[in-house]
């Protein structure tokens, strides 16, 4: 019989056979109350997704900003920079940037939106011009139409990649080798040309938003609106948290489980590949990792292997103002982080900070600092919502009770978990 194993063969008397057999039935009955409660949440969630759309994110007054295709693409880098430390100096430097780093761009001759050029563009450019030798070709030489129109042919085209890839032209090379690449790893890469296209109608539900998002494994998705053509902006996973958090209203505490238990986040108990890497690694290793392991981080970590702070494609934005673009991939990471490159952290009194607290190191000696915000994989679900409000970022460090990494937590992995079917 089922659960004989488990039998205590000790006499018992009939009242603690009762009491046993009540509390077992009390368990039961808990984690039926808390499959419900975590059902109830998701559920509630998902409907307000489905009941708000994208024009209700959309500030009453704002400014977009669109480029031409036909503009070089280090012109592009320098107004992604701009409108980086625009956004930053608005926002301040515990707010995220992510907005500045992506913009709609626009085909003039067809008079419709060619596509988005994101910093995932720089950083691809970066990464196969440093290997041939070319970034200050393809930066100064190609339109962002160009180098989108030479990778995506030859990446419909294996045999032209092979060919090209052997011919004395550096560019080219280093395309050869993108669009090689992207052929292999096609559900990995999120600016092909046909998802470069992607975009969404102003009208359509948030709920519809998060899950093109989730579909496409993008990032950013330009909105439209369908009768003027027009782009009102870009969404993105902070815009929807962002609306959620001001105006989501629910009185049943719904929130209360440990986020490991629901299967948000990646964490290296399960088996996940946590990526990090050392202050002193050069830059061109930092972005190798981010690309060729698929993942939108890299921690920085100390000497112990504590995280000290990130390195996001967002951070791409920086060389300009510590370093020329073109020579930037072979000084280390730390220069472009303002820490110390030996390694070790730079001794802020946040260094011995309890996985408890927001910031884990923070310097404030210059604007483009990066900012480390941790979690622990058993704090709540309500907590981690609450954490990702306040510090306005795109991902939490989850670290362990000693301080050291034990996974990532990406506002993705949050939105996420509520799109998934749920039976109403």
């Amino acid at each position: 019989m089922a659960g004989k194993a488990d039998v205590n063969l000790e006499p018992k008397d009939s009242s603690s056979q009762a009491s046993e057999g009540g509390a077992v039935i009390d368990s039961f009955m808990q984690h039926d109350v808390e499959e419900t409660r975590i059902r109830e949440g998701r559920i509630a969630i998902a409907n307000f997704l489905r009941k708000s759309t994208c024009y209700d994110i959309i500030p009453e007054s704002s400014k977009v900003a669109v480029f031409d295709q036909s503009i070089p693409l280090r012109l592009a880098y320098y107004a992604l920079v701009e409108l980086d430390a625009e956004v930053h100096k608005v926002s301040g430097a515990a707010a995220s940037r992510g907005d500045a780093h992506a913009v709609p761009v626009w085909d003039p001759l067809r008079q419709c939106l060619a596509g988005i050029i994101t910093v995932l563009d720089i950083l691809h450019v970066l990464k196969y011009g440093h290997k041939t030798d070319s970034i200050k070709e393809i930066m100064d030489e190609h339109s962002i139409a160009s180098w989108w129109s030479l990778v995506a042919q030859l990446r419909r085209n294996p045999a032209l990649v092979t060919s090209l890839a052997q011919a004395n032209v550096p560019a080219v090379q280093a395309a050869a080798l993108q669009a090689k690449d992207q052929s292999q790893n096609y559900k990995q890469y999120a600016d092909s040309e046909e998802e470069r296209a992607i975009s969404l109608g102003a009208d359509s539900t948030l709920y519809e938003a998060c899950m093109m998002l989730q579909t496409n494994r993008i990032r950013w998705i330009p909105m439209i609106d369908k009768d003027s053509h027009t782009c009102l902006g870009v969404l993105t996973h902070l815009e929807v948290l962002r609306y959620l958090v001001s105006e989501f209203r629910e009185e049943r505490q719904l929130f209360n489980q440990p986020i490991k238990s629901l299967g948000i986040g990646t964490f290296a108990f399960n088996g996940a590949k946590i990526v990090s890497a050392r202050a002193d690694t050069l830059l061109c290793d930092v972005i190798d990792l981010l690309i060729e392991n698929h993942v939108s981080c890299v921690p920085i970590v100390d000497s112990s292997d504590k995280p000290i702070t990130i390195y996001s494609p967002s951070n791409i934005t920086t060389p300009t103002a510590k370093s020329s673009i073109d020579m930037c991939m072979t000084l280390p990471v730390s220069y472009f982080l303002n820490i110390s490159g030996s390694g070790e952290d730079s001794g802020s009194s946040d260094s011995d900070a309890t996985p408890t607290n927001n910031v884990h190191h923070s310097n404030t000696d210059t604007e483009w600092t990066a900012q480390l915000f941790t979690c622990s994989c058993d704090e709540s679900l309500q907590d981690i919502f609450v954490k990702f409000a306040e510090t306005q970022v795109h991902r939490l460090v989850s670290v362990d009770a000693n301080g050291s990494i034990d996974g990532i937590v990406s506002l993705s992995d949050l939105l996420f978990y509520f799109l998934e079917q749920q039976d109403e």
